[in-house]
């Protein structure tokens, strides 16, 4: 396992890290048994398991510091079939009920949600296709289902990538999840990016939708950075309407804005990562009065 270090590095980085490589090791071989044991093969192939600390430090204006944390298994059976993928975890990595682009505009620590999930994914033409049902160990449990559609265009300068999502929760309900980037590469190591984001829930007859700029600079093999300017809106449900009646012009309204920067650094490639996150948030709630916030992201890989 590769890494990336600055300077010479301690007896006791010496020490961590190749006592990650053995736990690394150790979780490959567990997947590797698992994977001959369900596919009757005894073929050894590359095996990319891996189990992933996540930790989260957050402080904005009048709330305080909080901390978060989960794990994530991701356990990789390549003999068992190309494209299929068993996942444990104690969050949803793709939960569509957070918004297509809440990690990237917001970032902030999800709920917790242990459970499993198995994704299968097909390429139509030039369209890719994931069907994912997932269980989260709830008392009762409770099941969700997702059907997504990505499909990337090249139409010189600017790249299109465009993400459709159909998805159902056997508490939240059902709802619809749009996403279209529009990206154009200034330099070598320069991306202007215009993301539009859409989400509608059924269930409460909401309509979420976000948009803006954003700026990522690739420094270095280990280091980027970016800047983005996120534009909030949501419908609401008028007093006296019905919910049929509740997109009327007067009823959709800027919700809030952000402005955030990001920069992320891989110290040790495959080991630890983390990623620091100063934002000044406008929200209506709050009279679009601006709120300084910062959020620490640290991974920490085997």
């Amino acid at each position: 396992m590769s890494h990336i270090s600055f300077g010479k590095e301690t007896s006791i980085e010496k020490s961590l890290i190749e006592t990650n490589k053995q736990l690394s090791k150790h979780i490959d071989d567990l997947a590797i048994q698992i994977d001959s044991l369900l596919s009757s093969r005894r073929q050894t192939l590359t095996n990319q398991s891996r189990v992933s600390l996540v930790g989260f430090t957050e402080s904005f204006e009048g709330q305080g510091v909080r901390q978060d944390g989960h794990i994530n298994i991701d356990l990789r059976f390549p003999n068992l079939e190309e494209k299929w993928k068993l996942q444990f975890s104690s969050y949803d990595t793709e939960d569509e009920f957070e918004g297509l682009g809440r990690n990237r505009t917001d970032g902030r620590p999800q709920e917790q949600k242990y459970g499993t999930s198995v994704a299968v994914v097909k390429q139509i033409s030039n369209v890719n296709v994931t069907f994912r049902p997932r269980i989260e160990l709830k008392d009762p449990l409770v099941s969700s289902f997702l059907l997504r559609f990505d499909h990337n265009l090249k139409l010189k300068p600017l790249a299109i990538h465009s993400t459709v999502k159909l998805f159902a929760h056997s508490i939240d309900g059902t709802g619809t999840a749009l996403a279209f980037d529009f990206d154009r590469m200034l330099t070598k190591t320069l991306l202007f990016r215009w993301f539009n984001e859409m989400q509608y829930l059924d269930r409460d007859n909401i309509f979420f939708a976000s948009q803006g700029p954003m700026v990522l600079k690739k420094i270095s093999s280990s280091m980027a950075a970016s800047q983005t300017l996120s534009l909030n809106s949501q419908s609401r449900t008028l007093n006296g309407l019905q919910p049929a009646l509740a997109y009327r012009t007067d009823s959709y309204h800027l919700s809030g804005y952000r402005f955030i920067f990001t920069f992320s650094h891989v110290l040790y490639r495959n080991i630890f990562q983390y990623q620091i996150s100063p934002s000044l948030n406008f929200n209506k709630v709050r009279n679009f009065k601006g709120e300084a916030g910062v959020l620490l992201r640290t991974e920490l890989i085997f």
